[in-house]
């Protein structure tokens, strides 16, 4: 009674062992971290300023990243993508942007809702994508900012 079921445990093991082999190439995860700072102001701006969620044109909320190519035909790179959506990797770039600059004395971004702000920059992504319509790639960006409060 041992040996049969001995035999069919190893079987078990050894066909779940060849699904571990894929010829696909490995999926490739992307972020955006601010550059540092030229200089810093004179003084930080008094207050809390948030980040919410920004908005974007449709085709660019996904975690997949965006391009062109001729005729306006809107695609995604294969095996790429963004760390999280677009929207959640923009906001906390614009976070860890305004923050390194100094600019307010605290910045927040959309997971501090319970945190009252004194100023909420929007944020509208119009166009974030590689454009191959000429040939060669250029980087397209085209983003709506509104700076509320104060």
């Amino acid at each position: 009674m041992r040996i049969p079921v001995a035999v069919m445990l190893c079987g078990a093991v050894l066909a779940g062992c060849g699904g571990l082999r894929s010829s696909r190439p490995a999926e490739q995860v992307y972020v955006l971290h601010a550059s540092p700072a030229a200089a810093a102001p004179a003084a930080a701006i008094p207050g809390v300023l948030r980040v919410p969620r920004p908005e974007v044109h449709p085709g660019l909320d996904t975690s997949r990243i965006a391009l062109t190519r001729a005729d306006n035909e809107m695609d995604y790179f294969a095996d790429s993508r963004w760390g999280e959506s677009l929207p959640k990797v923009l906001a906390a770039f614009a976070v860890e942007s305004v923050s390194g600059s100094g600019l307010f004395e605290t910045v927040v971004g959309a997971e501090a809702a319970a945190v009252q702000g004194d100023f909420d920059l929007l944020l509208t992504v119009r166009r974030f994508e590689a454009d191959y319509a000429a040939g060669t790639p250029v980087a397209r960006a085209a983003f709506d900012c509104v700076l509320l409060g104060g």
